[in-house]
């Protein structure tokens, strides 16, 4: 899985909207919404906040791991 996809799937595991993880992230929800779609990539400072906040790893978020980030 890619950043994008076990971003989408870890909001969703969780049962969250995207408002609601960006209000958490401190950021708009388009901006959250434009990394779940693959249109941008967080800086490093807001990929570990994003990891902290789901549980698990900045790679593991990334994709390099064979199986889905986890909670």
């Amino acid at each position: 899985m890619n950043f994008k996809s076990n971003l989408k799937y870890l909001r969703e595991k969780e049962g969250y909207s995207r408002v609601e993880i960006a209000k958490k992230l401190n950021m708009t929800s388009a901006a959250y919404g434009a990394y779940e779609l693959g249109n941008r990539e967080p800086k490093l400072e807001k990929l570990c906040e994003i990891a902290r906040l789901f549980h698990t790893s900045p790679n593991d978020l990334l994709g390099y791991t064979q199986e889905p980030p986890t909670i």
